[in-house]
């Protein structure tokens, strides 16, 4: 099974506490044909504070693109 992920960064409406970002990670169990989002990743204030979360996650699991 050729599983990948990929992170999405997609700008929140009505920002929570100054998270103005939210980071989503998507899985693909079929070699990246298709993608879904099973409520993986992280609410983040600035853009810096979103590439650092995506950093630190790829360090963790492979096949993150």
């Amino acid at each position: 099974m050729d599983v990948r992920r990929k992170c999405v960064i997609e700008k929140v409406k009505n920002p929570v506490d100054g998270h103005k970002y939210n980071v989503q990670v998507w899985t693909s169990v079929d070699g990246g044909k298709n993608y879904y989002y099973c409520g993986v990743g992280r609410f983040c204030k600035s853009k810096r504070e979103c590439k650092e979360f995506i950093r630190i996650y790829k360090k963790e699991y492979k096949g993150v693109e």
